[in-house]
């Protein structure tokens, strides 16, 4: 609550999204805190009260901060993803990706060098991306430099993507 009188709207929002990731604040004790502790008028809470608004109850932000941008620009493209999705088929786990249409068969991967720079992760990536084409996902990849520099292009891939009519049976 003392962060949103002195920083803009979208650090605090990744402020936000950490503590709740976490589990050090609820939107629940957030809004009595604004209630019982912070008059009207003070510096910040307008912004704070949009972003508690912002999330469902019982929602939990993004595993990362990249995640969650790569959410709104697609949710602010019209895009409504299922995140976190489970990928199987006959029961067995291929894999999980950070997006999902799953009716087309298409995976958006927020793919942040931290996460996929050492050589293991690497393979474990191309082989989970191998066994989701082999079974007729088509997989995007996002990365930061894409974000910052080429968004509308990313939301142009998507929706390309998702009207590609090969479906499944097309897979090789």
């Amino acid at each position: 609550m003392d962060l949103a009188g002195v920083v803009e709207a979208e650090p605090l929002e990744r402020a936000l999204d950490y503590a709740l990731r976490r589990e050090m604040t609820s939107v629940r004790q957030l809004r009595w805190g604004i209630a019982q502790l912070l008059g009207p008028g003070r510096r910040g809470v307008g912004v704070l009260r949009r972003l508690l608004d912002e999330r469902e109850p019982g929602s939990v932000p993004s595993v990362t901060d990249f995640q969650g941008r790569v959410r709104k620009l697609l949710a602010g493209a019209g895009l409504e993803a299922v995140e976190e999705y489970e990928i199987r088929s006959d029961g067995r786990l291929l894999g999980r990706v950070d997006f999902a249409f799953p009716e087309e068969h298409v995976a958006v991967e927020a793919d942040g060098y931290a996460s996929h720079s050492g050589r293991l992760d690497w393979q474990h990536d191309r082989t989970r991306r191998n066994a989701l084409s082999k079974n007729g996902w088509r997989v995007l990849h996002v990365t930061w430099e894409d974000l910052r520099s080429r968004s509308d292009e990313v939301v142009a891939e998507v929706k390309d993507a998702l009207a590609w009519r090969g479906g499944p049976e097309a897979a090789p």
